[in-house]
């Protein structure tokens, strides 16, 4: 996310109130960068790192069945985000609620979760490809 789209609506798509003023719908991509940039972990952190902890090649499998669960649950975001979508598109073409809103409706809510969840999936598919990456030392040579 830029600046810019959080100057406009003072909040940030992580937020209901950042759909509620007018703010733009993220694709998967754009959310895919800011997860890059915030070089968050996600709420997964501690089970990734239980994972990594452990001896080849536990190490491996753990973390691709991590993986594989995290791709799943992130196709289901996915498609769920992208309903979320159109609904708001639509929503906003039939005009606001209320001239001057006081609270968000569901709408609002909904998608702003589902960026969040969106949001988790990448930084965790993040952090597990990085120690993927990596072959450890199965020697147990390194210091």
């Amino acid at each position: 996310m830029t600046g810019a789209q959080k100057a406009d609506t003072g909040y940030n798509a992580h937020h209901p109130w950042y759909y509620l003023q007018g703010g733009a719908i993220l694709g998967p991509k754009s959310i895919s960068l800011a997860a890059k940039a915030s070089k968050s972990a996600g709420y997964l952190e501690a089970g990734i790192q239980d994972a990594r902890a452990q001896p080849e090649p536990q190490r491996s499998e753990a973390l691709r069945r991590l993986q594989t669960k995290v791709r799943h649950a992130m196709k289901q975001d996915l498609k769920r985000y992208r309903e979320l979508a159109r609904e708001l598109c639509a929503k906003r073409r039939n005009g606001p609620d209320q001239k001057a809103p006081v609270s968000c409706a569901d709408i609002h809510t909904s998608i702003a979760l589902k960026h969040n969840h969106l949001f988790n999936d990448f930084c965790h598919l993040l952090l597990i490809d990085d120690l993927l990456s990596v072959q450890p030392d199965l020697f147990g040579f390194s210091n």
